[in-house]
Formats: structure tokens, sequence, C-alpha cells
């Protein structure tokens, strides 16, 4: 979902004002990109460990690791929420339906943040093996999604 706003936003970025407002698209992908690789430390934990390699997980602990990724992914998903509520060009015209799919997935995200908060084995490969069968699902969702917008907002 954070990518919707850097999607959505890319055409009505201003030379005048671009840092501003790539700023605002890039932290709920940002905060996105750091709980998906520390998730995946995650899941190399014994490999790394055993090989001596200091990963953020290695060196805090895998469940103080999940819990930070499960706060910067919740983050990634409330950031563009927060943005709607201050009225933020980049994001009023998506807001509703932002919500709309937010809505739609939010029995998998509420699943996925459980098994992710509790950095078990048999959780992380649960984890896994969800992400290996819905992300080509969600990812096609997303970009009809983004299509659609593209083709019925100005």
């Amino acid at each position: 979902m954070p990518f919707l706003i850097g999607m959505q936003a890319s055409n009505q970025l201003f030379i005048e004002s671009l840092f501003p407002l790539i700023f605002i698209c890039v932290v709920p992908l940002f905060l996105f990109q750091i709980a998906s690789h520390i998730f995946q430390a995650i899941g190399d934990y014994e490999a790394d460990k055993e090989e001596k390699i200091t990963t953020f997980v290695v060196r805090y602990g895998k469940e103080k690791s999940a819990k930070i990724a499960v706060l910067f992914s919740s983050l990634s998903l409330v950031i563009p929420i927060v943005y709607g509520v201050l009225n933020f060009t980049v994001t009023k015209e998506i807001m509703y339906w932002y919500l709309l799919i937010l809505l739609i997935f939010l029995p998998l995200v509420i699943y996925l943040i459980k098994l992710s908060a509790n950095p078990t084995s048999i959780n992380i490969e649960r984890l896994m093996s969800t992400s290996r069968r819905f992300t080509p699902i969600l990812l096609l969702a997303i970009y009809m999604f983004v299509l659609v917008l593209r083709v019925y907002l100005p």
C-alpha cells in the first residue's frame, strides 16, 4: 500500500516544491522497506549468527527486531492515513480508495502482523509461505488499482 502514494503522486510533483513532496511520498515506502529487510534478516538469523555476521537481528535479537519491524510496517500503513487527515495534496485524491483497499486486506495484514510479532521458526516459515503465495496477487491487485485511479482521477 505505501507504493500507492508514490505511484499516484508522481504526476503531481512540481519543480519548485520537489523535495517536500518526494520526501512525503518516500517515508512510508522507506519504513516498509526497512521492515521487509528486518523480516528477511529474521529468517536468516541462525545462518548469520553461525557465520558471525553482525546484522541488526543478530545484534538485538529476533524478538526485539520483530517488534521494530512490525512497528515500521504498521507505520507505513498508517502514515498515508495521517497524510489524508492532514489533507496533503499528494493523498487527497486517493484517500478513500486507500482506506477501501486497506480494509479489504486488513485480515491478511493482521494475520501477518501476528506471525511477525512472534518470530518462531514455524511462524517465520508461515510468513514466508504466505508471502510467496500472496505477493504476486497483491502486487497485481495494487497495479490494477493504480491503473484504475490513473484513468478515473485527473
